[in-house]
C-alpha cells in the first residue's frame, strides 16, 4: 500500500464531493488472455470505468459515498476515515486537472484500446459482428448518466 500521510487541509464550501461519489482501486496492468477478458467483464457492468494514468491502470466505479447530503456534503466528516483524510484536497478533481492516457467505460471502448495497441487475443466477445454496449434492463437502448467523473 501507498506511504500515505493524513492531511490537515479541509474541503473548501465550494467542494461538490466529487472524489465521494465514486471508488477507485489500482489495478495491475493486463499481461494475459485472461486479464483482457477480466477488463471486459469489469466493463460489461454499469458505473463502472477502467482508466489509465501514466501506466498505472485503475477501476473506477461510480457510486456515492452513503454519508452524502443531498447538498453534497459529508456527513461524517469530523469522524470520517483515514483514506478520506489522506486525500489531498490540492489533488482535487473538482479545482484540478486528471490527465488520463485512456478512459474506458464501455466493452467497445476496450475494444478500441485493443485495436490500437494491435492486441489480438482469441476471444469470444471479439469475434462477433456487432459489438457489445451497455443496455438498460428491459430495452436496447443504452444506458446513461455514467459521466467521466475526473476528465
Amino acid at each position: 500500500m501507498a506511504d500515505r500521510t493524513l492531511s490537515d487541509s479541509t474541503c473548501p464550501e465550494t467542494c461538490k464531493a466529487i472524489c465521494c461519489r465514486y471508488i477507485v482501486k489500482r489495478i495491475s496492468p493486463p499481461r494475459v488472455r485472461l486479464d483482457w477478458d477480466e477488463l471486459y467483464w469489469f466493463l460489461c457492468h454499469e458505473k463502472v470505468a477502467v482508466y489509465i494514468e501514466g501506466r498505472k491502470w485503475y477501476l473506477l466505479v461510480n457510486v456515492p459515498c452513503v454519508h452524502l447530503t443531498r447538498a453534497w456534503r459529508c456527513r461524517a466528516y469530523p469522524e470520517r476515515p483515514d483514506v478520506c483524510r489522506m486525500h489531498d484536497p490540492g489533488n482535487c478533481e473538482f479545482t484540478g486537472e486528471v490527465d488520463f492516457q485512456d478512459y474506458m467505460e464501455s466493452p467497445r471502448d476496450l475494444i478500441r484500446l485493443m485495436e490500437k495497441r494491435g492486441i489480438s487475443y482469441r476471444l469470444p466477445w471479439l469475434g462477433r459482428g456487432s459489438r457489445p454496449e451497455r443496455t438498460g434492463p428491459g430495452t436496447d437502448r443504452p444506458v446513461s448518466g455514467s459521466a467521466k467523473r475526473r476528465a
